[in-house]
């Protein structure tokens, strides 16, 4: 039921409305007389004029949809009269706007006009600030006017444009601003919620990002120094074995007879080492003339590659040459086929007219005798 009210309201709303903008585009009488009427006839073509261009501006306005109250709107003497257009029935598109009618709600408190609280419409200074870090700065709206609008007939009328709407409708006009409000702050919080969420998505990305650096960092650390455990426990145990072989201390002249035990032993094998090398130097020698040997041979090959590649070319243009022969003389034997056919063609049919003609010849014999015996 309570919907069906507002319904009505709002369709009586519009009635009204529409007869307004109807009651504004009628011509005046007083506009029509002539030049001797006086001043007030003088003046009424410029009133009528004016009204006729803020009906015009009204009409658009409602034509595109009702984005503030009628009580916004500008009279018919006023702003529109003026002749420059007004811009505050249009509502902010972003939330630069919904911080300016915030800075406005001290004012519509001491004028005494009903406004949602901004605990209400919006629940914390965050998207605020977020929309004036997006958006900037939003440069400031016009003062709303004194006056609501009035009718367009004349003064002398006696019947305002306030005097149409019952206060059920300017309650429900009222109500919807509000409920308007109240949508773009929900807006502009959804918005700043929502970069506050992609903020935080990317601190979590980031984050985890950063955890499973760590992670891996941790595992290389702990594998180094697993690595580093064994490679000491090795060392130990080397050093333990060496301590174990160390020999003990022994009398001067038994080291003296080892060392010159050892140095017999290293005598023979520097020896045998030097025949060793004696016998890889004249090995290298036979390989190094058994490589020369092999240069030369492969340098006699590779001229004898180029040749027969040159070889090769030289046969493989004079079989491409032997082709296109080939195909031209395949193609002129073609020719001459169908020539030939051609020409077979034309004898089958020269004989036939033979015949025809010989036939005809033989007809005209055969009537002629036929008219020489007639005549006898």
């Amino acid at each position: 039921m309570e919907t069906a009210s507002r319904l009505s309201l709002l369709q009586r709303h519009r009635a009204a409305r529409e007869q307004l903008v109807s009651a504004a585009q009628e011509p005046s009488p007083s506009g029509r007389g002539g030049g001797g009427a006086g001043g007030a006839a003088a003046s009424a073509p410029g009133s009528a004029a004016a009204r006729h261009f803020c009906a015009a501006r009204v009409e658009r306005t409602v034509s595109a949809g009702r984005k503030r109250p009628l009580s916004a709107l500008p009279r018919a003497g006023g702003a529109c009269a003026a002749g420059s257009r007004s811009v505050v029935g249009v509502r902010p598109a972003s939330a630069s706007g919904v911080r300016e009618r915030f800075a406005e709600v001290p004012e519509r408190k001491t004028a005494g006009e009903p406004t949602t609280s901004p605990e209400r419409d919006l629940p914390s200074q965050g998207p605020d600030l977020l929309a004036f870090g997006k958006f900037g700065p939003a440069p400031p709206l016009p003062p709303l006017p004194s006056g609501g609008l009035q009718d367009s007939a004349p003064q002398s009328g006696g019947q305002e444009t306030d005097e149409d709407f019952t206060p059920e409708e300017r309650q429900l006009e009222q109500e919807s601003e509000e409920a308007l409000n109240q949508l773009e702050a929900l807006d502009a919080a959804v918005e700043a919620l929502r970069l506050k969420l992609e903020v935080a998505k990317e601190d979590v990305e980031s984050s985890s990002t950063e955890l499973r650096q760590l992670r891996a960092a941790k595992q290389s650390w702990a594998q180094a120094a697993e690595e580093s455990r064994k490679e000491l426990a090795d060392r130990e145990h080397r050093l333990q074995e060496l301590l174990a072989v160390l020999p003990a201390e022994e009398p001067e002249k038994e080291l003296e007879a080892r060392a010159v035990e050892r140095l017999r032993v290293l005598q023979k094998q520097t020896d045998r080492l030097q025949e060793q090398v004696r016998s890889q130097q004249q090995l290298l020698s036979q390989r190094c003339e058994e490589r020369q040997v092999l240069e030369v041979q492969v340098e006699g090959l590779a001229k004898e590659r180029d040749e027969q590649k040159s070889l090769q070319q030289k046969a493989r243009s004079s079989w491409r040459a032997a082709e296109a022969q080939l195909k031209a003389k395949e193609e002129a034997l073609a020719a001459w086929t169908q020539r030939r056919h051609d020409l077979e063609k034309a004898q089958l049919r020269m004989r036939a007219e033979v015949r025809g003609l010989k036939a005809r010849l033989a007809a005209a014999e055969a009537r002629v005798k036929c008219l020489a015996w007639g005549t006898h």
